[in-house]
């Protein structure tokens, strides 16, 4: 099977996947609150609600009234968040970058770090390396991830600034009342780039440290713990103990014959844990009042904001049907010998 035809399988077959996630999200609002909130404001006017409820289908059969709503998602009608005060299409497109921002710099951050620190551990088994590293990531995948990012944020931000020392910004994305900003993409970096802004790229590259590290040392911990097991079984292989008696470096022996192998699940780990950084940003963004989707998910719940709650949902969704999708075409380029069948 052609690469393009599995692509499109993969996607088609996701169809049912969302519409199953639509249909229980779409059910559990129905359950815990008044499905008319999905279709007004505070601004509406009660004489407007019946021409609503006929409009939508709302004095329907609740399986009826789901086909309207998905026939509403099509349109891009996805209702108006009470949270944001705007339709809930104006305000992913404002904060669904800042949360791809966080979760991408947290992810680099993991890889770049994670996967090292996963080669030095299993290529030096049971010395002090191996023992540091397995003490680093056992206490990243132990620690409550808002417990270490409030430990952070007291440390590095509180403690140092009363004993006068330099410190990180407590939260938000940049320095808004110092630095202007006009958007473009909402992509702080990307844009202050392009503009040629880069007091403001590294005012918000600063501010990207604390919720960054935070999000992403649990991240960091599980990549290092699957990659020093994978690398592990790999050098008991027959393959690499040939080209060891063949006289090669054991550089060469790690990173060209081992380390290909051993990123497979490895691989896995990360494609998950990127759909798992865009939701664990919920703690960490609303602790350093990161203007992201995870902040404005939970504020949309604790006011039952049902639309913006359905619509972090479906994002969620979406995210995770793509990783998967990812991971399984960087299986192809690592491993030859897999076909997409």
């Amino acid at each position: 099977m052609k690469l393009r035809d599995y692509i499109i399988r993969r996607l088609l077959l996701a169809i049912p996947v969302v519409i199953g996630v639509l249909a229980i999200t779409f059910v559990l609002s129905y359950v815990v609150g008044n499905p008319i909130t999905l279709y007004t404001t505070e601004r509406t006017r009660p004489e407007a609600i019946p021409g609503i409820i006929a409009e939508h289908g709302l004095d329907k059969p609740i399986y009826i009234q789901f086909f309207y709503y998905l026939w509403d998602l099509l349109q891009g009608n996805w209702g108006y968040s009470r949270t944001a005060r705007m339709d809930v299409t104006e305000a992913i497109s404002w904060k669904l970058p800042a949360t791809i921002e966080l979760a991408m710099v947290a992810m680099v951050f993991a890889i770049i770090v994670g996967i090292p620190l996963g080669i030095i551990s299993a290529t030096r088994k049971d010395k002090v390396p191996d023992h540091v590293t397995r003490v680093l990531a056992l206490a990243g995948v132990s620690m409550p991830i808002f417990w270490f990012a409030l430990i952070m944020k007291y440390v590095l931000y509180y403690q140092f600034f009363m004993w006068g020392l330099p410190y990180l910004p407590e939260g938000g994305r940049y320095s808004y009342e110092y630095i202007p900003y006009t958007p473009l993409t909402n992509f702080v970096l990307f844009d202050s780039l392009i503009t040629g802004n880069f007091l403001l790229f590294f005012d918000a590259l600063i501010h990207l440290v604390l919720p960054g590290f935070a999000l992403g040392y649990l991240t960091l911990a599980i990549i290092t713990r699957m990659m020093r097991s994978s690398m592990l079984e790999v050098l008991k292989e027959d393959y690499i103990t040939l080209a060891r008696s063949k006289g090669l470096t054991e550089r060469v022996v790690i990173y060209k014959h081992a380390l290909r192998n051993a990123m497979i699940p490895t691989v896995t780990v990360i494609g998950l844990a990127f759909g798992s950084l865009m939701t664990g940003a919920v703690l960490t963004e609303t602790i350093f009042s990161w203007p992201g989707l995870g902040r404005w998910s939970t504020r949309a719940i604790l006011t039952s904001d049902i639309p913006s709650i359905n619509a972090f949902t479906l994002l969620v969704a979406f995210i995770f049907v793509g990783a998967n999708l990812i991971v399984d075409l960087v299986y192809g380029a690592l491993d030859p010998r897999i076909r997409y069948g």
